[in-house]
């Protein structure tokens, strides 16, 4: 009877441990979403604080909307390479506490110079918060399930950013400014306490389905490779630039920046396209991107673990090139609202496809500098769209920006050959 007792323990323990690992998971999601509830809220008011109560112009706005990007491309590598050193957790409370800081700043009456540290700060929280966040998120996740996580957990920074917005332009109709700051606080002090009682993680270790991915099948018999790949040997002990950026972050990061370099210029000139086009209604085609894009992860995120992460690149990021080209080439609503449908749908897919490359061709001691380098790609990529995009349409008479959408389409198509070719040399992506 003991040994059958002890037996059941030992059956348990595992089911014990997902259950443990599921809820840490899902705790982890709330406080990331939570935390970019109160970045969200902030976005819309700013702009309108800046040329109010400041009194800056268009030039101020920029700059204090802008100054987010620069901290966070800069700091998610240093926020990874210290969550590599010191834990998940610790990068994470802190990016937290960062972001808390910065929002608490937005109550100094110091002009545009106060309100752009305050951004500075809050770009380097949120920088650390999710790539500290997804490491840990890719840690508490079975390797066979790892593209539907990182794809779930993305949704807590668009849905943060989505739903934040609307709550802070409600907020400030019924309380003003002051109200909006309040909760841009209150939000990561409430993620903070939440993040704290979360259990930290040990990384995933390989599992048998991935020991069998690195066999050689010789002569119609499997012999087991226990070597690491040439790609994770190689991400290890690098120096120079790739302690910073590993090398296997470098071809799956330029199709991410080429990819989002098309959303880029989406989100900045879709508006002023249809308008230019007798359209209108660009709020309702960015509506239908968000929402395809949403819904996408919410029911389709299995798919670059079913069906293979490379394969998937390519045909979501194809899907998204054609979505930005029919948008621009579209002459009613209806075709606009079916390209803005496609180039979401397709954008979503992309990451976390992506980021599974970069996880299973990265030494797991440096996982998080290579994801933190990762999402410095898209950032960079969407950073260059909304000026390209511009560019384009400014050249000759102006009002370019059929032109604009054609190129960042093509630019996104040529993202996606990237990524579906250029990372098909190592037997350790199974995906493909």
């Amino acid at each position: 009877m003991g040994s059958y007792d002890s037996a059941g323990q030992e059956s348990s323990a595992p089911e014990d441990r997902r259950r443990a690992g599921s809820a840490a998971a899902y705790a982890l999601f709330a406080a990331t979403l939570i935390n970019v509830l109160g970045i969200g809220a902030v976005i819309p008011v700013l702009p309108l604080f800046v040329k109010g109560p400041i009194g800056g112009g268009d030039v101020a706005v920029g700059l204090v909307i802008g100054a987010f990007s620069v901290t966070g491309i800069m700091m998610r590598p240093i926020g990874g390479r210290i969550s590599d050193k010191r834990g998940r957790k610790p990068v994470h409370i802190a990016g937290i506490a960062i972001s808390a800081f910065g929002a608490a700043l937005l109550f100094v009456p110091a002009g545009v110079p106060g309100l752009i540290i305050s951004r500075l700060l809050v770009g380097i929280g949120e920088g650390w918060i999710y790539t500290a966040g997804i490491t840990w998120i890719v840690d508490l996740a079975p390797v066979e399930g790892r593209a539907r996580v990182v794809g779930l957990f993305g949704l807590s920074v668009w849905g943060g950013i989505t739903v934040g917005a609307v709550l802070g332009s409600l907020i400030l109709s019924a309380a003003g400014y002051d109200a909006v700051w309040a909760f841009a606080v209150a939000a990561p002090l409430v993620a903070l306490v939440i993040a704290s009682l979360i259990p930290a993680a040990q990384a995933t270790k390989q599992s048998a389905s991935e020991e069998l991915a690195e066999a050689e099948l010789v002569g119609g018999e499997i012999h087991a490779n226990a070597a690491p790949s040439a790609a994770v040997v190689a991400s290890r002990n690098q120096r120079g630039l790739l302690r910073w950026v590993p090398s296997s972050t470098l071809r799956p990061g330029a199709s991410l920046a080429m990819v989002s370099l098309a959303y880029g210029s989406f989100m900045s000139f879709v508006v002023l396209l249809l308008d230019h086009e007798g359209i209108g209604h660009g709020a309702s085609a960015f509506t239908a991107f968000t929402a395809s894009f949403v819904l996408t992860r919410l029911f389709l995120s299995s798919v670059p673990d079913r069906f293979g992460s490379r394969p998937t690149i390519l045909v979501a990021g194809l899907i998204q090139a054609s979505g930005i080209a029919v948008v621009a080439l579209a002459g009613s609503l209806p075709i606009v609202l079916a390209g803005a449908i496609l180039a979401g749908g397709g954008m979503s897919l992309v990451f976390p496809s992506l980021a599974v490359i970069v996880i299973e061709n990265t030494d797991v001691a440096r996982r998080a500098t290579a994801l933190g380098a990762f999402l410095a790609f898209f950032d960079v990529g969407v950073g260059l769209g909304a000026p390209l995009a511009g560019l384009i349409a400014s050249i000759g008479a102006g009002n370019n920006y059929a032109d604009a959408f054609l190129v960042a389409a093509a630019i996104s198509a040529c993202g996606a050959l990237i990524g579906f070719a250029g990372t098909g040399g190592d037997r350790r992506m199974r995906h493909g």
